[in-house]
């Protein structure tokens, strides 16, 4: 890469973060310099990507000032896209379309295997119905819990669903065992007719999906950014992440439309960096849990400034949101300051500066 804030630098960006992924992961180090990332690399219609990782155990890490920078219009889509795609064996085979790529709707989408009765937060055992379909997992699998929807207008995509581990497996009795206990209760839910997709436990003649799937091959693992400033566009995100086990955001200087949307992300750390709006006309939200199934949040420590709001969506849990300076400059939106959405679980606010108009 030029890194010189004026050469176009995604291709041998994306070179080194495939290198450094298909060796089995490790650091991408930017040395001091202006890395300017605006081509998009995807073959979608909309919705355009720079930079792709589908590998686990990735990081990237600036040194002496090193400054990535975007100033394209993307049309809705972010510059880096984390996850989101089944994992590829290598670079040549990593798929370069990514719209709309969440488990519960990715091409091909993952399989559900139903549930039976109700798994009952802090239970650490879920129950198939069929009890050979405990045959699709086995131990260390990623799953995905899931039922109804948390939304609704024209929304059927927001499960409300938690990431888990399995540990072990009774194919005779049709159980999965999990590393750790559920975050929340799970039954299952049937559509609410009028909602465009929103779901209830009342019966209904429409249910929805309530079961498990096996997605150890679309889960990103341990996923790190910091040492970094961020010059980001004033039309599109940056930073988008997709069905991630363990992130971490640490030391990076934000500006631009908006940082970061996060999809099916257990275990994200975000501390000691600094996120400034610099869109006037437009009210978006810092640090964005995009969807649900988010989950084990830490947001520490950090400096939100410019047009926004805190934003914690549908279905979030464990969140805790501590220690922060939050200077709102404007604010066209119906939220408020923080806006905490339905069935959010365990959500923590504490010790934070909260300016606004």
């Amino acid at each position: 890469a030029v890194g010189n804030g004026v050469t176009d630098d995604p291709l041998p960006v994306q070179a080194a973060i495939d290198a450094v992924g298909w060796g089995g992961g490790g650091t991408v180090l930017y040395p001091g310099g202006n890395y300017l990332l605006n081509t998009p690399q995807d073959s979608d219609g909309s919705n355009h990507h720079v930079l792709f990782i589908g590998w686990d155990n990735m990081t990237l890490r600036g040194q002496s000032g090193a400054v990535l920078t975007s100033t394209a219009n993307l049309a809705g889509g972010q510059t880096l896209s984390v996850g989101g795609m089944v994992k590829s064996t290598s670079p040549a085979t990593r798929p370069t379309s990514f719209f709309t790529q969440k488990w519960y709707v990715f091409p091909t989408a993952a399989q559900f295997y139903s549930l039976s009765g109700t798994s009952t937060r802090g239970t650490t055992t879920l129950t198939l119905v069929t009890a050979s379909d405990a045959n699709h997992f086995a131990a260390g699998d990623y799953i995905l819990v899931r039922t109804g929807n948390c939304t609704g207008g024209t929304s059927t995509t927001e499960p409300d669903s938690e990431i888990q581990i399995v540990s072990a497996v009774d194919a005779g009795l049709g159980t999965l065992t999990l590393q750790r206990p559920l975050i929340k209760t799970y039954v299952q839910e049937y559509f609410i007719s009028g909602t465009g997709g929103k779901t209830s436990a009342s019966v209904t003649a429409n249910p929805a999906i309530y079961g498990v799937a096996n997605v150890t091959d679309r889960t990103i693992e341990n996923f790190t950014i910091r040492d970094l400033e961020i010059h980001g566009s004033t039309t599109d995100g940056f930073l988008l992440n997709h069905q991630i086990f363990g992130m971490l955001v640490e030391n990076v200087i934000f500006t631009g439309r908006n940082f970061t949307s996060e999809n099916n992300v257990r275990q994200l750390i975000c501390r000691n960096s600094y996120e400034t709006h610099t869109q006037p006309t437009v009210d978006t939200s810092f640090l964005c849990e995009g969807a649900t199934g988010v989950s084990d949040v830490l947001v520490d420590g950090n400096t939100f400034s410019g047009p926004g709001f805190v934003h914690i969506h549908e279905g979030v849990a464990n969140y805790r949101l501590s220690n922060n300076i939050i200077d709102i400059t404007s604010q066209t939106n119906s939220f408020g300051d923080l806006s905490i959405h339905a069935r959010g679980y365990n959500i923590q606010v504490r010790g934070n500066y909260i300016n606004s108009p």
